[in-house]
C-alpha cells in the first residue's frame, strides 16, 4: 500500500509508483531461474534462517532421531501424532530441499537433513503446524485471496509457525533440553524469541491461555520479516497472474475475520488470536506494506488484475452485442412476405 510522499521542496507528491518498466521487470521475475518450484506456487515456503549449506551433521541421521530429540515437548506430540497415534505428515530428508517443505496434496514433509539437528526441529515443527491446520481444515492458501489479503494470510502464518517452534523449543528447556532453544535465541528473530519468554516467565499461566503466544506473534511483525516474506508472496502473485482470469472463478473472495481468528486455534490450550487488549487480526499493524519497492509491485499486481478483468468483461460485452446484430436483410424479406 504506496503512501503519499513530500518531495525535497516539501510539495506534496502522489505515492503511486511509475508503471513504464514494471511489464519488463515482472516477466523477468517469472523467468528468473532463482524461484524454486515456481510452477507449484510455493506460497508457504519460509526460510527465516538462511545460510550457507551445512556439512552433514549427522551421517547417519535417521527420522526416529529427530522424533526423539522433540520427545519431551507436550505440543510437539500433538503435532507429530494425531487422535489414533499415527503419524500425522510422512517426513522425508532431500538435499535439494533448500530448508522444509509442505506438500498438502501429499500430505508429505521434506526437510535438507545438512542442518543442524535444533534447526531442523524448528523447521520440522512449523511444517507439521501446518499439516495439523490443513487437517483442521484452516490451512489458507495466500493466493486464494486479493492481493492485500494475500500479504496479510502469509505473514500470518508466518508468525504463527514461529511462535509454535519457539513454544515446543520453551518446553524443552523446561526440562533441560536446551539445544533447541539457544539455536533460537541465536536465530534473526531471537527478539520474538526473548519476548515469548519475558511472558513465560511473568507468569507460566500465560502459556496455556494464550497471552505469550500472542505477545510473539505480535512481535513479529516489528522488524524486517514483512518485507522478506511479502516479497516472496508477489513473487508468486506474478506468477500466478499468467492465467489469472482461468483460475479467478475458483478463487475465495473475502477474507473473513473468522478465517484468521482460526490460525491461532491449538492442538490444546486457548486460541491465542482470542486474547484480548490486542488489535483485530486485520488492522493495519498487521497488514500495512511499509516496503516502497514491495508496495510498488503490489499495486503492479492489483493494476494487472484489474485490467485483464476489465479486458475480459468489455470481450463479453462485444460478444453479446455482436449476437443481437438485427439482420435488416431478413427483416425486411420476411416484411415484405406479410
Amino acid at each position: 500500500m504506496s503512501k503519499d510522499r513530500r518531495n525535497e521542496n516539501g510539495e506534496h507528491v502522489s505515492g503511486k509508483p511509475k508503471t513504464k518498466n514494471f511489464k519488463k521487470r515482472a516477466n523477468r521475475l517469472k523467468n528468473d531461474d532463482q524461484l524454486d518450484h515456481r510452477l507449484k506456487a510455493l506460497w508457504n515456503m519460509d526460510h527465516d534462517m538462511v545460510a550457507d549449506p551445512f556439512e552433514r551433521h549427522q551421517p547417519d541421521l535417521d527420522i526416529r532421531n529427530l522424533y526423539e530429540f522433540l520427545d519431551g515437548s507436550q505440543t510437539a506430540q500433538n503435532l507429530l501424532f494425531d487422535h489414533a497415534n499415527e503419524v500425522r505428515a510422512m517426513v522425508l530428508f532431500d538435499e535439494q530441499t533448500a530448508v522444509s517443505q509442505y506438500y498438502p496434496d501429499e500430505n508429505i514433509i521434506v526437510l535438507n537433513p545438512d542442518r543442524p539437528m535444533p534447526e531442523l526441529a524448528c523447521v520440522l515443527i512449523k511444517e507439521l503446524r501446518r499439516a495439523w491446520q490443513m487437517e483442521k481444515g484452516t490451512l489458507l492458501n495466500p493466493l486464494k485471496f486479493s492481493p492485500d489479503e494475500a500479504i496479510l494470510v502469509n505473514r500470518a502464518q508466518q508468525a504463527d509457525t514461529l511462535m509454535m517452534s519457539i513454544r515446543v523449543a520453551w518446553e524443552l528447556k523446561l526440562l533441560g533440553e536446551n539445544q533447541m532453544w539457544n539455536f533460537m535465541i541465536g536465530a534473526p528473530f531471537a527478539d520474538v524469541t526473548r519476548t515469548f519468554e519475558i511472558h513465560a516467565q511473568n507468569d507460566f499461566r500465560s502459556l496455556n491461555d494464550g497471552r505469550a503466544g500472542r505477545a510473539a506473534y505480535d512481535k513479529w511483525f516489528e522488524d524486517q520479516r514483512t518485507k522478506i516474506h511479502d516479497k516472496r508472496i508477489i513473487h508468486q502473485m506474478l506468477l500466478e497472474d499468467t492465467n489469472y482470469l482461468e483460475k479467478r472463478a475458483a478463487r475465495m473472495e473475502y477474507l473473513t475475520d473468522k478465517m484468521l481468528m482460526e490460525i491461532g486455534d491449538s492442538p490444546f490450550g486457548s486460541n491465542y488470536m482470542t486474547v484480548k487488549g490486542h488489535p483485530s487480526p486485520r488492522h493495519e499493524d498487521y497488514s500495512e506494506v511499509l516496503d516502497r519497492s514491495n508496495a510498488n509491485f503490489l499495486w503492479f499486481v492489483k493494476f494487472e488484475r484489474n485490467f485483464q478483468e476489465k479486458e475480459n468483461e468489455m470481450l463479453e460485452e462485444s460478444l453479446s452485442l455482436s449476437a443481437e446484430v438485427i439482420d435488416f436483410a431478413a427483416k425486411a424479406e420476411q416484411l415484405r412476405g406479410a
